[in-house]
């Protein structure tokens, strides 16, 4: 008897295989017209259930490994597998002093209970802002009329609280879900009450490691359900204490209304909290401005995170293990680059070297740095090794593109096909702006042309540029690295006052002509020239084979209020741009200020095709 394999899902498929089969199996079936006949239902029906258990099959194999899980639920709890939980929503945190006005009583302590509101905004809106746990005031140092609050972590969102009641034959497992999805999960604090009436809690806290859990550890649990919300569940006496039947379990925390849209609020308003005697708040200082809200962690992020987290197992050895631990431990850092002191230039033994960037803006504060994910790098690193904070390098990409198209081809505008170009350099390079990213050449001219059809060529020039930021009327000593080859000859700058002989000069910077410092031209000096092209004086040297730049510049004013930076730009030897340890290629906002002359960052010409 002949047989026909199904190896294909699609019901169509399936059914064609079935005939066959049965064609082949019984002459009687030979010439017989299925498709008219009263079998086909039956067929129809085998098929179905053929497809359906297929498609099943194909789902339950692909759903348990964390490899091919397309969905959540299968994601979390492969990753729960491999001790992962993956991160919740983040808040948006900000740090500040705060100063109150005359006091009544020098020996008065005020208090700042957790969850005071203060006030703050951006170009995105107004935001509140919330005191994250309980401050007491201090008399100022400084001035001794006043007492201040020294370090308040402000988080952004609503707060919140929930209660459960432990019921072993009810909620037999004993997991409590928080119902809330925008719960920032380093906010929550768990209280148990050994019944409704107790007045006395005990405070559990999360457990990290299981290494350091007791039979009697007050500790809690967490983890991510197949719903999304987070859930929290506690020991078995084991490792932990467990809760009694009618204990009742209190939670608070923080939800985020807009995990990212606060970031970068600066000034925070807390003239509403007013304390006994008449003092109020009179004024805040802001040691840090509010950085990093963001999303939870997406299904990308899960499987990236539980495997290389799993590799390090929670400690700090090697190089990559610093990235993993960081990047798991912090929502706000996008992306970590650590190298050991031997491959540091100089080298510097027995340390290690982590240059972080943050997922908005350019840098992470010193305050956050050392009072936040410090502790955490001395907790798991080896007691030999000295972590040194290195702030990202940004090497700025500017574009020049012509583009052409056929217009009897589309209905596209100029306009619209200009726009499109721009958005899509703008995702382009944002995709590559992390450590260890390179921009390709090829890439990029490809997702340009596929755009639309009726786009015929796309020509890109492309110029990296260094932001130097000078200190006004002080000689300026610029030590840097475009670490690519440059093109000989195209190194200028953008024009700035220069003082010269008693009198404000509008320069910028150019490579000297057929003036080298060695006789293979590795080296080449590098001028300041004025409006009229004429030499003033030389300011440095720009290695040609590294990119390596050695410049002093003393900066008097600036030609334009809109950027105070000097921009100093080279092309490449290669079209493909490579980065090297804390570099990091990046858009810069700054448009186009001609009489300035500032660098146009994103130029872009459409053509129509006419041959």
């Amino acid at each position: 008897m002949a047989t026909t394999p199904i190896i294909d899902l699609d019901f169509d498929q399936i059914k064609a295989a079935i005939i066959d089969y049965i064609k082949n199996s019984d002459t009687t079936f030979t010439d017989y017209n299925f498709e008219g006949s009263a079998l086909n239902s039956i067929i129809d029906v085998l098929a179905y259930n053929t497809h359906t258990n297929a498609y099943y099959a194909n789902m339950l194999h692909s759903e348990s490994f964390l490899d091919t899980a397309q969905k959540r639920g299968s994601v979390v709890s492969r990753a729960k597998e491999l001790g992962y939980t993956p991160k919740s929503v983040t808040c948006s945190n900000a740090f500040v002093n705060a100063y109150t006005s005359g006091l009544s009583s020098q020996s008065t302590i005020f208090y700042i209970p957790r969850g005071t509101i203060f006030t703050s905004s951006n170009d995105s809106g107004s935001y509140q802002f919330l005191a994250k746990s309980d401050y007491y005031s201090k008399l100022d140092e400084t001035n001794g009329t006043r007492h201040v609050f020294a370090g308040i972590n402000l988080v952004s969102g609503v707060y919140l609280f929930n209660s459960f009641t432990v019921n072993s034959l009810i909620n037999i497992r004993s997991i409590f879900t928080i119902p809330n999805n925008s719960i920032d999960t380093s906010t929550l604090r768990v209280f148990i009450k050994d019944s409704a009436n107790s007045i006395e809690k005990t405070e559990y806290k999360l457990a990290s490691n299981v290494f350091d859990v007791e039979r009697e550890a007050k500790v809690y649990y967490l983890q991510e359900s197949y719903t999304g919300q987070f859930e929290i569940y506690f020991g078995d006496n084991i490792l932990g204490k467990k809760p009694g039947d009618g204990s009742v379990i209190e939670v608070d925390y923080f939800a985020s209304t807009s995990p990212d849209l606060p970031n970068g609020c600066r000034f925070f308003d807390a003239s509403g909290i007013t304390f006994d005697g008449g003092v109020n708040i009179e004024s805040t200082e802001t040691t840090q401005v509010a950085f990093g809200g963001s999303l939870k962690d997406s299904i990308t992020t899960i499987k990236f995170n539980a495997v290389n987290t799993n590799k390090s197992k929670n400690r700090a050895v090697t190089s990559s293990d610093y990235s993993t631990l960081l990047v798991s431990n912090f929502p706000f850092i996008k992306s970590v680059n650590s190298w050991g002191g031997e491959d540091n230039v100089p080298q510097v033994f027995g340390k290690i070297f982590l240059s972080l960037q943050p997922v908005s803006g350019f840098t992470i504060s010193d305050y956050v740095k050392t009072t936040q994910i410090l502790p955490v790098i001395k907790k798991n690193s080896l007691v030999t090794i000295t972590p040194e904070f290195v702030d990202p390098e940004y090497t700025f990409l500017e574009f020049n593109t012509k583009v052409q198209y056929q217009k009897n081809r589309t209905l596209l505008t100029k306009s619209l096909i200009e726009s499109y170009v721009r958005n899509v350099i703008s995702t382009y390079v944002s995709n590559i702006s992390s450590f260890n990213s390179e921009y390709i050449h090829s890439q990029l001219i490809r997702s340009c042309l596929s755009i639309d059809s009726s786009i015929t060529s796309v020509d890109i020039k492309v110029n990296i540029v260094k932001n130097i930021v000078p200190y006004i009327g002080v000689s300026t000593n610029v030590l840097f690295s475009f670490n690519n080859e440059i093109e000989d000859g195209s190194i200028s700058s953008t024009k700035f006052y220069m003082l010269n002989n008693s009198e404000n000069v509008i320069v910028s910077l150019k490579q000297i002509p057929d003036s080298y410092t060695d006789a293979f031209k590795t080296v080449a000096n590098v001028g300041a020239y004025n409006a009229d092209n004429q030499l003033m004086r030389s300011v440095g040297t720009v290695n040609l084979k590294t990119g390596e730049v050695k410049i002093a510049i003393n900066v008097s004013n600036f030609v334009t209020s809109i950027v105070k930076v000097v921009k100093l730009k080279t092309k490449t030897v290669d079209l493909n741009i490579s980065t090297k340890n804390n570099q990091i290629l990046a858009l810069d906002a700054n448009l186009k200020d001609g009489p300035s002359g500032l660098i146009d960052n994103n130029y872009i010409l459409v053509e129509e095709y006419l041959k």
